[in-house]
C-alpha cells in the first residue's frame, strides 16, 4: 500500500471527532522530518521541542577529510547570532561496541571527528545519550549550557 500524502494525513485528522486527538495528531505531523537517521535522534528532537528549544537543522554536512565522496554529518547543528555553531550528537549505545577495544576505537573516532568540526567553525559540541534522553532535565542541562535559545 503507497504512503498517504501529507493532505490526506492531514484532512483525516481533521474530520476526527475528538479534538484533543486531533490536535496531538496535527502537532505531532507539523514536526515530522525524514531527515532523522534513527528513532533515537526523533525521540531527542522531541524532547527539544516540548522544551521549547529552537529547532535544530537535521544531518548537516561537513566535507570529510579522509573521504571527499562521503561528508560527516552532524545529527544536529543550531546556527546562532555571533557566529556560534552548535553541533549536537546523539550517541546511541550500539555504535560504541561490546569490548574495551571497540570502545577505545570509538572513542578515538569520535575525538578525532570533534576536532576536524571545531576546525570548521564548530564553537561547541554537545554529545547526549539516551539516557539524557529519558530523563529530559539533563538534555536540557546540556542545551542550556551549550547556549541554545528557548522559543518560548
Amino acid at each position: 500500500m503507497p504512503p498517504l500524502p501529507v493532505a490526506a494525513l492531514f484532512l483525516a485528522i481533521f474530520q476526527a471527532r475528538h479534538f484533543n486527538e486531533t490536535h496531538n495528531i496535527a502537532r505531532l505531523l507539523t514536526y515530522t522530518d525524514p531527515l532523522s537517521d534513527n528513532g533515537g535522534e526523533s525521540r531527542a528532537r522531541a524532547v527539544m521541542i516540548a522544551g521549547g528549544y529552537m529547532l535544530p537543522h537535521l544531518q548537516y554536512p561537513f566535507p570529510n577529510p579522509d573521504n571527499p565522496e562521503f561528508p560527516l554529518r552532524v545529527d544536529f547543528i543550531w546556527f546562532l547570532p555571533g557566529d556560534v555553531t552548535v553541533v549536537g550528537e546523539y550517541d546511541g549505545m550500539a555504535k560504541y561496541g561490546n569490548t574495551w577495544t571497540e570502545v577505545n576505537t570509538h572513542v578515538t573516532k569520535q575525538c578525532k571527528r570533534d576536532g576536524y568540526l571545531r576546525k570548521r567553525g564548530v564553537t561547541t559540541i554537545v554529545h547526549f545519550s539516551f539516557d539524557d534522553v529519558i530523563h529530559r532535565e539533563l538534555l536540557y542541562r546540556k542545551l542550556d549550557d551549550a547556549g541554545i535559545p528557548r522559543m518560548h
